[in-house]
């Protein structure tokens, strides 16, 4: 980064930070239009502020109010907004969406909203959670075996899987091909032509036909019988292949999409294991994370090995890097913000992790947290400067930290959920935005060659209100 790009940098963030502090300081009578993201922007942090103070919370929260929630689902209320029965203006929250130029063209902004609500919220576990009937039980104990069109999801009943040695290591059938005929299906009727058509999206990580899940057969034996079986799973279980996970940006994307797997299952308050689609143990640097879903992650291939195993329930959840997927290959709707899906998830995650936010006044200080790299590449190198700055404004207090390995990741979530401006340079960092409050506001900072990145910043616009 140039001097010159140093100093313009100072300058702006001067003024961003007196913007925000002037709205803390002055409570919500601060006129912040066509400023910092337009009307839009200054709308929703205006009324997220009026809510949050005043003590009215919006609508309930699930991750908070877990038996009214449950309750509300037993009845089939609409809480979501995938519900059967449900109309538009019964969604978990309404998108926010205004006319905007881009690649796609809509008739109206109605259809514009519908579509954001389809693919960016909740509407898309709605399309996922379609399934059709790949293999159907002839009697009350047999298999059966159901998936959607893009074999991204499907579950069983009483499904046989062969771990036994077959000529090949543990790492190898892990990777590819892991089933030969008959080490993998169920004692049910296969129902014809259901597999045609459905490898459109076929990649590691993109749909379970990667992992040979089309080797699905119909077995002469019967899973539910343990004489079958080595080993008979009972509890519920979700089958997980994974992206990067030491990559905060990759790794969250498989535990968003775990979470919308439990929507889709209707599993979202159920006690269930989650099995690992690798060979390692190690649950990583932000494997603290597991524990707001499950006690029991495991790997399938190391705790199988030379096995043959029955499950009674299991389920083969959403995968990270799906053709339209959340969040990896989003298609994204210019003009539209405020994803219900996100929102929940980021409660979901804190509740389950018990992190708390902590404001309790609009008198507070002004909370802001300078993220910088420690890494070779894309540092802020006049990070000095920029704090003086930042100290010499009054009613702010500043937090500049290096999200690492050193740094455990329950502290980092509790740092990023009690942040008021959150700033940063472009990087996997910046998922930590998942996490803001409601009111809070991301500065992205890139380097002038970075702007090939740009559709990440759109991503943490587009999601938080």
């Amino acid at each position: 980064m140039e001097r010159k790009g140093v100093c313009m940098c100072v300058s702006l963030f001067y003024g961003v930070l007196y913007l925000f502090h002037a709205c803390i300081a002055e409570g919500n009578n601060v006129n912040v239009q066509n400023q910092v993201g337009g009307d839009e922007h200054a709308k929703a942090y205006q009324n997220e502020r009026e809510k949050y103070f005043k003590g009215k919370g919006g609508q309930f929260s699930c991750a908070k109010d877990v038996d009214r929630c449950k309750l509300a689902m037993q009845q089939n209320d609409c809480i979501w907004g995938y519900e059967d029965g449900c109309k538009s203006g019964q969604r978990y929250i309404e998108p926010l969406c205004r006319e905007a130029q881009g690649y796609r063209q809509f008739g109206s902004l109605k259809e514009r909203v519908d579509a954001f609500w389809s693919e960016n919220d909740f509407g898309y576990v709605k399309n996922v959670k379609k399934l059709d009937l790949i293999c159907e039980p002839k009697d009350e104990d047999d298999s059966s075996f159901a998936c959607n069109e893009q074999l991204t999801f499907c579950r069983g009943k009483n499904i046989f899987m062969d771990f036994t040695f077959n000529g090949r290591s543990v790492y190898e059938r892990s990777e590819s091909h892991p089933f030969k005929p008959g080490e993998f299906g169920g004692h049910c009727k296969l129902v014809p032509d259901k597999w045609k058509g459905n490898n459109v999206f076929r990649g590691k990580l993109r749909s379970w036909a990667a992992n040979d899940i089309d080797q699905f057969a119909s077995l002469p034996f019967k899973p539910s019988d343990p004489k079958n079986c080595d080993v008979v799973v009972h509890t519920p279980t979700i089958l997980v292949d994974l992206d990067f996970t030491g990559n905060l940006y990759h790794h969250f994307c498989d535990f968003l999409n775990l979470y919308l797997t439990l929507h889709a299952n209707n599993s979202l308050y159920s006690t269930f294991d989650v099995a690992k689609w690798d060979v390692l143990e190690r649950l990583g640097t932000f494997g603290d994370t597991w524990k707001a879903f499950t006690k029991n992650v495991y790997s399938m291939w190391l705790r199988y090995n030379y096995k043959k195993v029955c499950f009674k329930d299991v389920v083969f959840g959403l995968l990270p890097r799906m053709a339209y997927g959340l969040y990896y290959s989003t298609p994204l709707v210019e003009g539209c913000s405020r994803s219900g899906i996100f929102k929940a998830f980021s409660e979901y995650i804190l509740n389950g992790l018990k992190i708390k936010q902590n404001r309790k006044a609009k008198s507070d200080l002004l909370r802001v947290t300078l993220l910088y790299r420690s890494t070779k590449f894309r540092r802020i190198v006049n990070r000095d400067e920029l704090i003086n700055v930042m100290n010499s404004i009054p009613g702010i207090t500043v937090k500049s930290v290096d999200f690492n390995r050193d740094m455990p990741f329950l502290e980092q979530l509790a740092i990023s959920a009690n942040s008021d401006i959150f700033i940063g340079i472009h990087g996997a960092g910046l998922a930590h935005t998942l996490f803001l409050p409601d009111w809070a506001v991301l500065f992205e900072l890139f380097v002038s060659s970075s702007m090939a990145f740009s559709s990440f910043a759109f991503l943490t616009l587009t999601y938080k209100q």
